[in-house]
């Protein structure tokens, strides 16, 4: 399930090498505190003001609260997952909260907000549908203390700028070995991209339905803009979860290529090379050389490539339009399916929020 959630800029970054892990800790249970019925709050107020600089915008009234956070939740999956059982999910959102502090060694105050008349901007926009909007307030443990409030509302789908549309449709390399679907996910924002490292030089196919990431379009410089992501999930709590992870690579000390696990980072750009958009050149982004799939192990913790590097295409890549393609269905990964991915990798940095693996 995908919650939305306004956190504190909090940075992490610790240098890993080529085979070492990182862990992942349990939160320590706390006692003597609880989590009772929950009040929603006359008082409380939630105002959503639109899209402003291509970000969600609302402005949020909480007298009395000391600290709170600012919950978005589709209205389908808080049906689906929660049956519209507003407590549960609370108390599931606190539950994600104080592990994520625990996980990164902070206090739970730094990922929550305090000012009880406030603006805020969500850090993307959200895609086109129905939402609600929680208010929650939480203690200085990160546990709820009863109050919230909440808006229902709708985000409509805008026509898509003929600059984004442009980018839809197959793009190919002049030596076959790149060929790319780009459709559209939501107009004048998002991609999807499917066929990367799919091919005869490849030794793992990633082409399962799950198997793509999506991309973003500036309208300022009409490119198409590939970050760092996570893209799904698959496994058991008995066996264990896998995260599978698209990352950017770079070249370290003793010209070593490694991995960059800087999560939402822009690794990659797309850019056209003539007025009819027939062209385009895929670039790394500062010192990124190339991009591949990696999965996470978590109970190993640990990263493997599905394909050596010396199979990934190098940066920059001059591709080729084709016949346009539809924007198809988002297909879901089978969770039950499991990739060989048994190459180790080296990351660079850790930023992870292992509340978001299984939302």
């Amino acid at each position: 399930m995908k919650t939305y959630r306004i956190l504190g800029a909090v940075l992490f970054a610790a240098a890993i090498v080529l085979g070492t892990s990182c862990h992942k800790h349990e939160p320590r249970e706390r006692k003597g505190e609880t989590e009772g019925t929950m009040i929603k709050e006359s008082s409380w107020s939630i105002t959503y003001k639109g899209r402003i600089d291509r970000k969600e915008a609302f402005h949020i009234e909480c007298p009395g609260a000391d600290y709170y956070d600012l919950l978005i939740v589709s209205q389908e999956e808080l049906s689906s997952a929660y049956a519209n059982d507003r407590r549960n999910f609370f108390l599931k959102e606190a539950e994600y909260l104080r592990q994520d502090a625990y996980n990164n060694n902070v206090q739970v105050t730094s990922y929550l907000q305090f000012a009880t008349s406030n603006d805020i901007q969500f850090g993307k926009w959200l895609p086109h549908g129905s939402y609600y909007a929680f208010l929650v307030g939480y203690t200085d443990k990160g546990y709820l203390t009863g109050s919230y409030t909440e808006l229902g509302f709708l985000i409509q789908e805008e026509t898509a700028d003929p600059d984004y549309a442009a980018w839809l449709g197959n793009w190919t390399s002049a030596d076959g070995k790149v060929a790319i679907g780009v459709s559209a996910i939501e107009n004048n924002y998002t991609y999807k991209i499917d066929g990367w490292e799919v091919g005869p030089t490849y030794d793992e196919q990633m082409n399962e339905d799950g198997d793509w990431f999506e991309a973003a379009w500036d309208p300022a410089d009409k490119k198409l803009y590939i970050w760092s992501q996570f893209i799904y999930s698959y496994g058991s709590d008995a066996e264990g979860w896998n995260d599978i992870l698209l990352l950017g690579n770079y070249v370290g000390s003793n010209n070593q290529i490694l991995a960059d696990e800087d999560e939402n980072k822009d690794i990659a750009v797309m850019a056209f090379k003539d007025a009819e958009k027939n062209l385009c050149t895929l670039s790394g982004v500062e010192d990124f050389v190339s991009m591949q799939y990696f999965r996470w192990e978590q109970n190993n913790h640990q990263y493997y490539a599905f394909n050596t590097i010396n199979k990934i295409p190098s940066f920059p890549i001059e591709l080729i339009k084709s016949v346009p393609v539809q924007s198809p269905a988002r297909g879901l990964a089978d969770p039950t399916v499991k990739k060989a991915g048994d190459r180790p990798v080296t990351t660079r940095s850790i930023h992870r929020k292992y509340s978001s693996l299984k939302r």
